[in-house]
């Protein structure tokens, strides 16, 4: 039962920021590369999420140490999008 929340909340999150992130207009002078390093910080644990949700369901692929990855990885993207606030804002 906990796999399959986990998944459904994973795939749904990732969705749901890959519909977000497909709504935001290009800007001129971005390269398309920081557009995907910002998908990737927001995406990448939901995926993560997913993955481990779906392990535990099959009960083969190492289900807890993909939830680990999970939250280190939420927990890198929330550092880096604070340090983008707090440097690039005081310009």
């Amino acid at each position: 039962m906990l796999g399959i929340e986990l998944a459904a909340v994973g795939a749904l999150a990732a969705a749901h920021a890959l519909y977000l992130l497909a709504r935001i207009p290009a800007v001129d002078g971005v390269p398309n590369e920081w557009r995907v390093l910002q998908a990737s910080i927001i995406v990448l644990p939901s995926i993560a999420l997913a993955l481990g949700g779906i392990s535990l369901v099959a009960a083969t692929g190492g289900g807890l140490y993909w939830l680990l990855a999970a939250f280190v990885l939420g927990f890198f993207g929330s550092v880096i999008n604070a340090w983008v606030f707090l440097v690039e804002i005081q310009r």
